[in-house]
């Protein structure tokens, strides 16, 4: 299910995330072989600009006992350094999507 979030990205590092997806019990979910996620980066929330992907990497365990439920995001420097800061309207960017730094935020 897709959901907003905001997330602050300094210019030209490797920005990385780990998501843990639990069950209503709160025991890690088993997404199990070949599951996949995809995060999206778009200048602010409902826009159709996509500014860049994450790469993910997910838990496939299909035991139980040893799955932990998580989602690793990561995002390359030159992924982050490719944005043009001059299209984003600072403002939106901050409270609604993606605030990419090019110094200090």
């Amino acid at each position: 299910m897709a959901s907003k979030h905001d997330f602050i990205l300094d210019q030209g590092t490797t920005w990385t995330r780990t998501i843990t997806c639990q069950n209503s019990d709160k025991t890690p979910v088993v997404f199990g072989t070949g599951a996949t996620a995809k995060m999206q980066f778009r200048p602010f929330y409902g826009s159709s600009d996509l500014l860049f992907e994450a790469t993910c990497t997910v838990d496939t365990s299909t035991n139980p006992s040893t799955a932990t439920g998580q989602i690793v995001a990561t995002v390359s420097p030159s992924a982050s350094t490719a944005v043009d800061l001059n299209t984003l309207e600072q403002g939106k960017a901050t409270e609604n999507g993606v605030t990419v730094c090019g110094g200090i935020c």
